[in-house]
């Protein structure tokens, strides 16, 4: 048995998780000695019990259990726990070498978890952590040399470290955390820090649902968002094709794409199905978790819209957003009406690529927690800012481009605009430059901040 393992097995007892099984045993191996002191002091008060209750105990257990208890203890502990129990037979007689019980009593009151040791040896608790960019954790020791410790960190610039333990995070990224001996380098024990961006930073929506885990655009995919901790997901919604009826009654599905091959395999365009024929259509190619949530058919936009709100309301997530990105740019005016209706006083999206939709939007919008969002992947920089000019121009909340779209002058640009700035990315890099330049939302696949 390790050093480490020995620790952690003398820490499992003071901490009063030492079965009552293994503790009479340990009072038998005392009672065969003929000497008390062989039964370390914290463990007659392992798990409630007194040392007369064990005493007790032991007059009335027979010899045969009694027998295979102290053989259980001994195939645990293995020759390192066996040698440790002697050697606090030995010492027990001399002075200050074995801890009082009110001493030991005083430590466990106050939660003590950690053991000051001479042979120099370093044992972190903690393997790995995964701690927020600018959040603090404390590291915790088995055990540390009594010559004092230096905490050193592989890149301060992602984690940084201070002599007492604590890591806080700068930057997203990876490093490691070293704690060695003052006096022997060679005495040391690590931990890997990963750092993420915190949720708090910015809102942080589940592109086409969580679709870094879930079939995209589908039930699953929103479920998985909100339990993963997202803000809320972005959505892609088509209108299917105007059927001939007296009446009619726009009919919505979510797709990102128009055409079926992607993820069907089949030929066609989502606008051009029917509230009949539409469930003939399954996807079950070119994404992600086929294999565990099965072969999935498009939902309808009330499905979608439901089933976020309901997994929200479960989760306590009053302010999940659905982000609607609006494919077509001659949606229909009842297709329009509908969607507001859907999302009522709920916080709902609206992002186009057309000022079109955004103006029929604006036309029939009834409650403000309803915003106008425009998303644009523009080739130059003087199209990037005909765009912004064009998002002002019909008031918008703010506007959406790729990472790779923005520079300093266009966020100055769009700032002097009073817009709100977004960006699609799942490079926590990337997010991390912009969020500190001032966006406030981020659409992604993937979960790339920590709760």
């Amino acid at each position: 048995m390790t050093e480490k393992k020995i620790n952690r097995y003398k820490n499992a007892a003071r901490s009063k998780a030492l079965p009552a099984r293994l503790t009479a045993a340990l009072l038998l191996a005392a009672l065969v000695s003929g000497s008390a002191a062989a039964l370390p002091a914290y463990a007659a008060d392992t798990a409630g019990y007194t040392t007369g209750y064990f005493a007790g105990s032991a007059e009335t257990a027979s010899d045969e259990s009694m027998d295979a208890d102290a053989s259980a203890y001994e195939t645990d502990a293995e020759s390192g726990d066996t040698e440790q129990t002697e050697a606090e037979q030995e010492g027990a007689g001399s002075s200050g070498s074995v801890q009082s019980d009110a001493e030991q009593s005083d430590d466990l009151q106050a939660g003590e978890s950690t053991d000051v040791n001479e042979s120099g040896s370093v044992d972190i608790i903690q393997d790995s952590i995964v701690i927020a960019r600018k959040d603090s954790a404390a590291l915790e020791l088995y055990s540390y040399p009594s010559d004092g410790l230096i905490w050193t960190s592989s890149k301060p610039s992602v984690a940084e470290v201070s002599q007492d333990g604590t890591v806080t995070g700068r930057s997203v990224g990876t490093a490691v955390i070293r704690c060695e001996s003052a006096a022997d380098g060679e005495q040391y024990d690590s931990c890997s820090v990963t750092v993420k961006l915190g949720n708090s930073e910015a809102v942080f929506l589940a592109h086409k649902g969580y679709s870094g885990i879930a079939p995209e655009n589908t039930l699953p995919a929103i479920r998985e968002a909100v339990r993963a901790g997202f803000d809320g997901v972005e959505l892609d919604v088509y209108e299917l094709k105007k059927e001939k009826r007296r009446k009619y009654k726009p009919f919505i599905l979510i797709s990102h794409d128009n055409t079926l091959k992607r993820l069907t395999g089949k030929k066609g365009k989502i606008d051009r199905l029917t509230h009949k024929n539409y469930k003939k259509y399954k996807i079950r190619y070119h994404v992600n978790g086929i294999k565990k949530y099965g072969v999935q058919t498009f939902p309808t936009i009330e499905q979608a819209m439901k089933t976020a709100w309901r997994e929200a309301d479960k989760a306590g997530k009053k302010n999940f957003i659905i982000e609607l990105d609006i494919k077509q740019k001659t949606i229909s005016k009842s297709a329009v009406k509908k969607i507001i209706r859907l999302a009522g006083k709920h916080r709902v999206r609206i992002n186009s690529s057309h000022y079109q939709v955004i103006r029929k939007f604006k036309k029939y919008r009834k409650y403000k927690t309803t915003e106008l969002w425009m998303f644009k992947d523009k080739k130059t920089v003087a199209q990037r800012k005909a765009f912004i000019n064009q998002a002002k121009k019909l008031k918008v909340k703010g506007v959406s481009m790729p990472p790779e779209c923005w520079n300093s002058s266009l966020i100055k640009y769009a700032k002097k605009k009073h817009l709100k700035l977004a960006t699609r990315t799942n490079s926590p890099a990337q997010a991390q430059k912009l969020i500190d330049k001032g966006f406030e939302r981020v659409c992604t696949g993937k979960k790339i901040f920590t709760d």
